[in-house]
């Protein structure tokens, strides 16, 4: 969850995803993840062969051994190419680029036949995509979907008006078989969209690459030597085979080739992030794509629409075996390629280490240079033979072949998908501690899956220890998407635990927050605002001997300060310690009472700073009258902490630190799972039942097996009223939007497997 917002709720992540269920059942393991991610290999190279000899049927209707080849080359060459390559660890990014080609296909299929059944696969293609994890790969692939579309939907016999308005309405048809593919996941999406923001309002900004990693066009292991950026973003590769034609399918004419090489470009310019005019544009007209981090991504339908080209021209070769263009290029790079690789290995032999240039640098790409040598030589061999002495077409499909396969496999053997995990792969099958390591986080992971049972245990703290920072603004560090609802707006730095973590807080109080007793907009200007209180629409009688959930105080670190009029600072390195539950209690020497107007700026070692203002309840103990000031950041250490007042400014200082695991007397949590909560409670009085647990749609809420109604808690938590005594509390989470969504997708599951073989009936009837 993120910020109360639960996960199935969340596009992104491929929770309702048909090959994840199931490969959940097995549960997850380095090897369950890899099989996950050679199938989704085996998926997308598949897509690409049937675009492969869609494309060649239109040149002719027969298949034979030649287009057959050709398409598994491209298919080959697809699945092997550089977003797969680089993105083992982001399984997400592969699983959605598997599904892109099949939308394509199904849709020209749909368009040239008119069936039904093409456009539900289309739709369920891009179904996948979604479900699959990355929005952003499914969101580009419909983009690009729609000049495809007037494409290959354009009839020069009809009006253009005609032609614009019968591609969008076979692109609706698509888009709603879409809807209702992906509906267990789109409807909950949707049903939030309206609370949706995005970090400060601004978007996030797309990462930008430097323009050295587009050698990794030509040069294996460029990142090694030409970038410093996320690894997983950087490979541009399509095989050397596709660069060296590239000239051959400018100068083929072919019908589709403006169309797909329009395509790759656009694809290609919009790879290069915002630092390109295009990406301005996307940015301007499409509000969506201004979240849209890691533009790159677009390297799969880049390398689709590229390929599509090079069916053309392999074709060509195979029918005419005319290779003189591609000769001639082999011949250029090859040279090229050569002088690099020898400068690079003088400036190593002669170079020395107090050298301005990086030696390791030119190392890596010395050997990248060769490596692409003996790459671009096998292509110059092959198509020098092909033209002096015309081979043989088995031959010349078996060198083909041969060649390509070099080609992926010495990318492969020096561009290994590095980012496939965390830890040392090779030293995963040797090393017991590599092991040991690996099949703990596996095992972690797979308890969160299971419901924990808390009976007569103690009560674990939230991840703040439940401090409240009443103003800082700070949103989601993890980026991608941030989905915050607007009932949690202004209790966001309360709420940064996951239910994931299986960390329950339940407490008992009788300290209720009325409408009547405080306005709300008044309440959250408050800077002390204890977690525990409750805030209700309804009139609520407050009791004076309250109950408030306090953890015991361990001990204090006396501090050092400076006093200068108004202001009073602390010198760090300055922390909330090792247990996180360290907070800054600031001491005045006169009996003041009520509240204090406080600034507070927070500096870290770079001089920037965080500053909350707001108004802080005084408090008392034997030591005096002080207020407790929080960490903006519990993992963070400060250099600097300063205190301005207008009125009263304190005298003295110390580091408090607390229990960080505390029993409750009242509250005991029974068993937490994600739909269904269990507790127990003994109350002293009538009051509240509090729950750490965001109050979305769906939650429901049972007293001693009676349906209660949920109060809001901090206008953004769970609460259940209930009477003085013994207690069973049971809350459930039934979701609506889920029910109706999966009842959907699965609904239209059955309509296309009923409509598939309807048709195969209908085509062996006639």
């Amino acid at each position: 969850m993120q910020f109360g917002t639960p996960t199935y709720a969340m596009v992104g992540t491929p929770v309702w995803y048909p090959i994840t269920l199931l490969l959940a059942l097995v549960g997850y393991t380095p090897s369950v993840l890899a099989f996950s991610y050679v199938i989704h290999v085996a998926i997308g190279g598949f897509g690409m062969f049937l675009l492969g000899q869609q494309e060649q049927q239109q040149l002719s209707n027969q298949w034979n051994v030649t287009s057959l080849l050709i398409s598994f080359l491209v298919g080959l060459i697809y699945c092997n190419s550089g977003l797969f390559l680089s993105n083992a660890q982001h399984i997400m990014i592969i699983i959605s680029a598997s599904w892109i080609p099949y939308i394509f296909f199904f849709m020209r299929k749909y368009l040239e036949s008119h069936c039904i059944v093409y456009a539900m696969l289309a739709g369920g293609s891009a179904g996948m995509a979604f479900l699959g994890g990355y929005p952003e790969l499914f969101y580009d692939a419909f983009l690009f979907l729609a000049p495809y579309t007037l494409y290959f939907q354009f009839d020069r016999q009809k009006k253009v008006i005609n032609n614009l308005f019968g591609a969008l309405g076979h692109y609706i048809i698509v888009c709603v078989f879409t809807i209702l593919c992906s509906a267990i996941s789109l409807l909950p999406f949707l049903n939030i969209m309206g609370l949706l923001t995005r970090t400060s309002g601004y978007g996030q900004m797309p990462n930008n690459f430097d323009m050295g990693a587009l050698l990794s066009v030509l040069f294996p292991g460029t990142a090694a030597f030409a970038y410093t950026g996320e690894i997983s973003m950087v490979n541009f590769y399509v095989s050397i085979l596709s660069i060296l034609l590239i000239p051959s399918t400018i100068k083929l004419k072919n019908k589709n080739k403006n169309l797909y090489l329009g395509i790759a470009l656009v694809a290609f310019i919009l790879c290069l992030g915002s630092s390109t005019f295009f990406h301005g544009i996307l940015y301007r007209f499409l509000p969506m794509y201004s979240s849209f981090r890691f533009p790159s991504i677009n390297r799969c339908i880049l390398a689709v629409f590229l390929l599509l080209n090079i069916v053309n021209v392999l074709q060509d070769i195979f029918d005419r075996q005319d290779v003189r263009l591609p000769l001639k290029i082999s011949k250029l790079v090859f040279l090229l390629v050569m002088t690099l690789a020898i400068v690079a290995s003088l400036i190593v032999y002669f170079g020395n280490d107090s050298s301005d240039l990086n030696r390791s640098n030119v190392l890596s790409f010395m050997n990248s240079a060769y490596l692409t040598v003996i790459i671009v030589g096998g292509y110059l061999i092959l198509f020098y033979n092909i033209q002096v002495h015309e081979m043989k077409v088995n031959l010349l499909r078996i060198a083909m072949l041969g060649i390509v396969i070099l080609d992926l496999a010495i990318f492969h053997y020096a561009a290994f998908p590095l980012t496939i995990a965390t830890y040392n792969q090779i030293a995963y099958h040797y090393d017991s501690g590599t092991q040991a390591q690996v099949k703990n986080e596996f095992l972690k992971n797979s308890n969160r899956n299971k419901t924990i049972d808390f009976a007569d245990s103690t009560r674990a703290s939230n991840k703040l220890n439940s401090q409240s920072i009443a103003f800082n603004k700070y949103l989601d560090a993890d980026g991608y998407v941030s989905i915050l609802l607007q009932s949690t707006q202004d209790y966001k730095s309360s709420y940064l635990r996951s239910i994931m973590e299986q960390n329950p807080e339940a407490y008992f109080t009788n300290d209720i927050v009325t409408e009547s007793v405080i306005e709300y907009s008044d309440w959250i200007s408050k800077g002390d605002i204890p977690p525990e209180q409750i805030y209700t629409d309804g009139e609520q009688t407050i009791t004076e001997n309250k109950i408030r959930f306090r953890q015991k105080e361990l001990y204090s670190v006396p501090l050092m300060i400076t006093t200068n009029d108004k202001n009073v600072c602390i010198e760090g390195p300055i922390s909330a310690g090792e247990l996180k539950t360290g907070r800054l209690r600031f001491f005045f020497d006169s009996s003041i009472t009520g509240s204090q107007n406080l600034t507070v700026s927070f500096y870290d070692g770079d001089e920037h700073y965080i500053r909350y203002e707001g108004d802080y309840l005084i408090e008392a103990n034997e030591n005096g009258y002080y207020v407790d000031i929080y960490f903006p950041n519990i993992d963070a250490t400060y250099s600097k902490v300063e205190v301005t007042s207008f009125d009263v400014v304190p005298t003295s200082a110390e580091l408090l630190y607390v229990e960080r695991m505390q029993r409750d007397e009242y509250v005991n949590i029974d068993s937490f799972g994600f739909n269904d909560i269990t507790m127990r409670v003994d109350a002293p009085t009538d009051g509240y039942v509090t729950l750490l647990q965001a109050k979305y749609n769906g939650w429901k809420a049972y007293v001693d097996g009676v349906e209660t109604v949920i109060s809001t808690v901090d206008n953004c938590f769970m609460g259940v009223k209930v009477s003085e005594g013994k207690h069973s509390i049971i809350f459930k989470f039934r979701p609506t939007d889920f029910y109706i969504g999966a009842t959907i997708s699965f609904l239209f599951v059955v309509l296309l497997c009923g409509t598939i073989i309807y048709v195969i009936l209908a085509k062996n009837k006639k």
